[in-house]
């Protein structure tokens, strides 16, 4: 006999040794001894696919350059020195 957990720790082995001797093997589980067998159906598995992702929008390089009064980096035009003039009101 087997506890429910040793069955799930070795269930395709023992799936495999069911499948080519037919042996039965019994299963116990919250105080309940089950049988289990294991036998060849004519039914077809669900096939599923996986979803597609969404491409993802790459975000184009921001043109960089250096701030003509302070000599700090520049990122899309604005300033990145927080005490340079350009950014002053």
């Amino acid at each position: 006999m087997f506890s429910i957990s040793q069955l799930r720790r070795n269930l395709f082995p023992l799936f495999k040794v069911m499948k080519d001797t037919g042996a039965t093997f019994d299963i116990v589980y919250e105080g309940v001894v089950y049988s289990l067998t294991v036998r060849k159906t004519n039914k077809s598995p669900v096939r599923t696919r996986a979803k597609k992702q969404r491409s993802r929008q790459i975000v184009q390089s921001l043109p960089v350059a250096t701030c003509d009064v302070c000599d700090s980096l520049v990122v899309s035009g604005i300033c990145m020195n927080t005490q340079c003039a350009t950014n002053l009101p």
